[in-house]
């Protein structure tokens, strides 16, 4: 799990990531790409259920404030963050669940911010 390679999308987004702000990571797992974006200069919110993913990532990204539950059911700041990725995590709300969840997204999302499903 520790060893796995960065996930490709994040050479994507990397030429779009601000020079610093803030990001929110829904599904971080143990934290990958949490570590990366830290690395591009940004405060990052890391969101994972799992209590062992919670676990390793609060070692691996001490930085980063660590929200532990459902992503879909944490209050999400307006116009916050110039940065979301969502890490696996999408496809686990049913289509009702996703629309009711997307403008959220929308809204905490600062304007010009960026988004990326993994």
């Amino acid at each position: 799990m520790m060893d796995k390679p960065l996930h490709p999308i994040f050479r994507q987004l990397d030429p779009h990531l601000p020079a610093n702000g803030e990001a929110l990571e829904l599904g971080a797992g143990v934290g990958h790409g949490v570590v990366h974006l830290i690395g591009k200069g940004l405060a990052v919110t890391a969101v994972d259920a799992e209590p062992d993913a919670i676990r390793i990532l609060r070692e691996r990204a001490p930085a980063a404030t660590i929200v532990k539950g459902r992503f879909e059911e944490i209050d999400l700041p307006v116009d916050r963050y110039a940065v979301v990725v969502a890490g696996f995590s999408l496809f686990f709300l049913t289509a009702d669940e996703l629309k009711a969840f997307w403008p959220r997204i929308v809204g905490a999302m600062k304007p010009g911010g960026v988004f990326a499903r993994i």
